[in-house]
């Protein structure tokens, strides 16, 4: 039945047989090389795929920690910002306030010294001198026949009685003011007579005024720090020099009444003006 196989062709297919298996191994182990290859760079890829993904969130996150901080600083900046704007406005209400008040102050004052006006006023005779407000400072204009003697510097009774009750005013109503006092002449020479004593009427206005000060500190009992005495000579002319009336009322002592620490000038400039 069945035709007895040569040895040489039993060995042959055995070869043959074994040339197949072992190809048909070869053909496993190199789809299994292939195979462990293949996964290796998916998981390279996957790992790279992550590391960028990572990557990216990290600097996600680094934005948004920035962002946070931009916004943290912002937010400061703008508490800052209202509470420095809070205290502008606190600060500029204090001082609507203040010049509110300096201001209220400043008509108190104003109505005083209208008041001290109008008391003078009553009590200085006719031709003796005159009281009148100037801008912020109250003027006492006295002539120089009530205070002294023809070309002298030595206060009369009259002139005397008068600076008391000045220096009064000044110890009282008036203690919150500073006071100027200018000596004033016209514009004739100072007689020969007189001339070794005061040379010019620069020195005659100058001791008058010093004297009237000097009479308010000893017998008025004002304090020197609020008194200043100035010699203006004929330079502060009010009337004109060619006539006697005029040269009458250029010799006269003003007493200019101002708040205290004010620049004391004499209302001579504002009277030019008007």
């Amino acid at each position: 039945m069945f035709e007895r196989i040569p040895p040489e062709k039993r060995v042959a297919a055995m070869i043959g047989l074994a040339l197949l298996v072992s190809f048909l191994c070869l053909l496993v182990g190199l789809y299994a090389v292939y195979r462990a290859a293949e996964d290796r760079r998916q998981v390279s890829l996957l790992t790279d795929a992550n590391r960028n993904q990572q990557e990216k969130i990290d600097r996600q996150s680094g934005q948004l920690l920035r962002l946070q901080q931009n916004f943290d600083d912002t937010l400061s900046q703008l508490k800052s910002r209202d509470e420095l704007l809070a205290r502008a406005g606190e600060l500029q209400q204090q001082i609507s306030r203040q010049q509110a008040q300096q201001l209220q102050d400043q008509k108190n004052k104003q109505e005083l010294l209208q008041g001290v006006k109008d008391k003078i006023d009553g009590q200085l005779g006719a031709g003796n001198g005159t009281v009148f407000l100037s801008g912020s400072a109250l003027t006492i204009r006295l002539s120089d026949k009530l205070l002294y003697g023809s070309g002298k510097s030595d206060l009369s009774d009259d002139g005397q009685a008068v600076l008391k009750k000045i220096a009064d005013l000044l110890n009282g109503t008036l203690k919150d003011f500073d006071v100027i006092v200018e000596g004033h002449t016209d514009n004739l020479p100072i007689a020969k007579t007189l001339q070794n004593k005061y040379p010019t009427n620069w020195e005659l206005s100058a001791t008058r005024a010093s004297g009237a000060v000097v009479f308010l500190i000893a017998q008025g009992k004002v304090d020197p720090n609020r008194l200043a005495a100035v010699g203006r000579g004929e330079t502060g002319a009010v009337a004109d020099n060619d006539s006697e009336q005029g040269r009458a009322a250029n010799r006269r002592i003003d007493i200019i009444v101002r708040l205290s620490k004010e620049q004391a000038t004499s209302p001579l400039a504002e009277e030019k003006k008007q």
